[in-house]
């Protein structure tokens, strides 16, 4: 299934379409896939397009994949408003093969450039349909150094609830959280205790009704066995160690009376790998809420 219909229960305005994308890591090869997934979003004529963090693959890439990047989100930009938040390959790069934090400030630039682009750096926004967006961006240490850590993710998060993470979003507007990684946030127990958590600090009732991920790269599924059940993978990952059979990698998942989460496929699931990448065709997934 490539299509999610989500019923806001009249919370929005007008149905809404958009095209959901995560872990691009676009690098120097495989133009093929990109072009692609040009093709496929001009087709589909979203209203809006999330990307979800990993669109490079490597942050020290050289100037001619910056340029690259450039161009395709220029291109994505003409065919619907852009919102997008970081991952984990936005703050890393790899020396003598192993992982260090990196910036690069070109790279950075290079997004605020690209018109009707949006990034979503711990901030929350109300779209004209009445959609709250609130997009995380967790810290190259929250992934590498404290592996994903449930304490340290509650942590965080609490930080920026009490910086106004959440600005003035409340419970009259359907509210979609954006966040790279789905460990932990899927997990009812710390969903509950995060909640728990803002009616504590702010003083007030809120929820997400929609959650949105990637990162586990559908857990190396291909999409022509994407039938498989549960939401378990062939492998997932949490803090840099891989899982066998790991948990909460790829589709739709509830995680409570009022909230569901969506694990989105990678874009190009083994980008250090051309050969076998060509297994896993680029599907970029189609969110319909209806109002």
């Amino acid at each position: 299934m490539h299509t999610y219909y989500i019923d806001t229960m009249s919370k929005i305005n007008k149905d809404t379409s958009i095209s959901l994308l995560s872990d691009l890591h676009i690098n120097e090869n495989d133009n093929k896939r990109y072009n692609k997934l040009l093709n496929n979003l001009d087709n589909i004529k979203p209203n809006y397009i999330f990307i979800l963090g990993d669109l490079i693959d490597n942050t020290d890439s050289p100037p001619e994949v910056i340029d690259k990047i450039y161009k395709y989100l220029t291109m994505m930009s003409e065919i619907a408003t852009i919102y997008y938040i970081y991952g984990n390959h936005e703050t890393r790069t790899k020396i003598d093969g192993e992982e260090v934090q990196y910036t690069n400030h070109d790279f950075n630039n290079m997004l605020t450039a690209v018109s009707n682009f949006h990034i979503l750096d711990n901030k929350s926004i109300l779209l004209d349909e009445n959609i709250g967006l609130t997009g995380v961006k967790f810290p190259y240490s929250y992934y590498v150094t404290e592996r994903e850590d449930e304490n340290k993710y509650l942590e965080i998060l609490n930080n920026l609830i009490e910086n106004d993470l959440l600005g003035n979003l409340n419970n009259n507007s359907f509210n979609i959280l954006l966040q790279h990684s789905p460990n932990n946030i899927f997990d009812q127990k710390t969903y509950l205790q995060l909640l728990k958590e803002i009616k504590k600090r702010l003083n007030k009732d809120f929820n997400f009704n929609l959650i949105l991920s990637g990162h586990q790269h559908n857990g190396l599924i291909p999409p022509y066995l994407d039938f498989l059940p549960t939401n378990r993978g062939f492998v997932g990952i949490k803090g840099s160690i891989r899982h066998l059979c790991y948990k909460n990698c790829r589709g739709i998942k509830k995680i409570n009376d009022d909230t569901v989460g969506i694990i989105l496929p990678a874009i190009s699931p083994l980008p250090g790998y051309p050969t076998l990448n060509k297994l896993y065709p680029p599907t970029n997934k189609t969110l319909i809420l209806k109002r």
